[in-house]
């Protein structure tokens, strides 16, 4: 059927065209070309409801069919940045569903706004049993153990420095911080000297204007009044009945 209405004659052809030799050959001089990326930005859809990301990823059905994805970085690592900044926030996702491929996350903001968080992969899979793994998954299953340690070590050194800045740490208290767990006290200070040379960081940074540095002293209060029945009898010795009424009264 597609076929046969393809080569009718289109009913605006003055030169007896069909329709599928108008939709080929024609084309209006304001058409703007476009890319492969153009052409894929225009399938792209963007999910009705929100979708909290979570310890396991971010996981939602369509079609009766669920899809997990993490968000990697370049090396193929799960990006420990935005996974520990974002468990429980919610996201709309923007998809092509003919390439499931990878899905765009973006926060939704004050009034509905919306703005691009991330671009989710699929979630690698990897064989739970030693004897089932590849040489591969292998590989990448012990650098993701590396990269959370790492993690949770700035994390921990991150702490310090925090507790230290608030006159909390173990400098000032009796408090002891155990050490994470599979770290010795010689890889820790290996490891907080990789931290002040900022090859380290904290997966989770402090909000602008808060953490340590960012401490500034109070200004002083203004005195709020007398200290003493004496001072108070000294000031009030010096004072007309006039002066001592205004006084009571703030006026002048």
């Amino acid at each position: 059927m597609s076929q046969e209405w393809n080569e009718m004659l289109h009913p605006t052809s003055e030169t007896g065209m069909t329709r599928m030799e108008m939709y080929t050959t024609l084309s209006s001089p304001n058409a703007e070309p476009l890319d492969d990326f153009g052409v894929q930005e225009l399938f792209m859809l963007l999910s009705k409801d929100s979708v909290k990301y979570n310890k396991h990823g971010f996981i939602f059905e369509r079609n009766k069919q669920e899809y997990r994805y993490m968000v990697y970085g370049e090396d193929g690592l799960v990006d420990m940045n935005f996974h520990m900044q974002n468990i429980g926030n919610s996201f709309r996702y923007r998809y092509d569903p003919k390439d499931m491929t990878a899905v765009e996350l973006w926060e939704v903001g004050a009034k509905g706004a919306l703005k691009y968080a991330a671009t989710a992969t699929p979630k690698v899979v990897i064989h739970r049993a030693t004897a089932d793994r590849t040489e591969e998954e292998s590989s990448r299953l012990f650098a993701q153990i590396h990269a959370n340690k790492r993690a949770l070590v700035g994390h921990y050194i991150a702490c310090e420095e925090l507790l230290l800045e608030e006159c909390m740490s173990e400098a000032y208290t009796k408090l002891v911080m155990p050490i994470p767990v599979g770290e010795s006290q010689k890889s820790m200070d290996r490891q907080r000297e990789e931290y002040a040379n900022e090859e380290l960081t904290a997966p989770v940074q402090y909000p602008e204007g808060v953490g340590p540095g960012t401490y500034r002293d109070e200004p002083e209060e203004e005195p709020a009044g007398l200290a003493s029945v004496g001072e108070y009898t000294k000031q009030a010795s010096g004072m007309t009945d006039v002066e001592m009424y205004q006084s009571f009264f703030g006026t002048n």
